[in-house]
């Protein structure tokens, strides 16, 4: 049966014809596919290519480079921290504390606001604002220790010793927080005020208290 041409009109089938070189085809043409139709390039004009798909690997872990900056940021962010937040610094040997944090650590262990002026001086006297120094040269019964240099005649010792008349009630005292408790409980004992600030040998206790003392 004819083929029906879609532009109209009949379309007839090809005959092959065997010869001694081969099948040949007679009879009307074949209508073009449209892949036939479609447009060629003009010649020398550039082919462009398909991007090459990306290899599952490359998205396993970030190219060395950016691992590299990320390193970098974090280490500058940790480094930040520390300036914006001072009070990580005491944690580290032989880091001595602000003035600021002095008065803020005292403050938040329950010191009294009325002596906040006086602990700089206190502090920087006593263990140049260092919480982990340690009285050197004397003998153990009298060595001081951490911020206020809080030594066993105050009835208070360094966790570990075994000092007659003295107890480690606060723990290590070359700990900031420790020692200004401990500090603290020796202010309120001695009544306070002026009395209080007494206990340490420093021009600003003894200005508020009119003579030296020791913890």
């Amino acid at each position: 049966m004819p083929l029906v041409n879609p532009g109209g009109g009949r379309v007839g089938l090809p005959t092959f014809k065997a010869t001694p070189h081969g099948v040949q085809a007679s009879g009307p043409p074949v209508p073009p596919t449209p892949t036939q139709l479609a447009p060629k390039p003009a010649p020398g004009a550039p082919v462009a290519k398909a991007p090459a798909p990306l290899h599952p690997a490359q998205f396993s872990s970030p190219p060395a480079n950016i691992a590299g900056a990320q390193a970098r940021l974090s280490q500058l962010q940790a480094n930040t921290a520390n300036l914006v937040n001072p009070a990580a610094a005491p944690n580290s040997p032989n880091s001595p504390m602000s003035s600021q944090q002095v008065i803020d650590l005292w403050n938040k262990e329950g010191g009294p606001r009325s002596a906040d002026k006086f602990l700089p001086g206190i502090t920087q006297a006593e263990s140049g604002m260092n919480p982990h120094t340690v009285q050197q040269g004397v003998a153990p019964g009298v060595t001081g220790y951490g911020l206020y240099q809080i030594t066993p005649t105050s009835g208070i010792s360094q966790t570990g010793q075994n000092i007659p008349g003295a107890r480690a009630q606060f723990g290590n005292l070359l700990n900031a927080a420790n020692n200004t408790k401990a500090a603290i409980h020796l202010y309120n004992q001695a009544g306070g005020g002026a009395a209080g600030l007494s206990q340490w040998t420093d021009p600003y206790a003894e200005n508020a208290a009119g003579h030296p003392g020791t913890p």
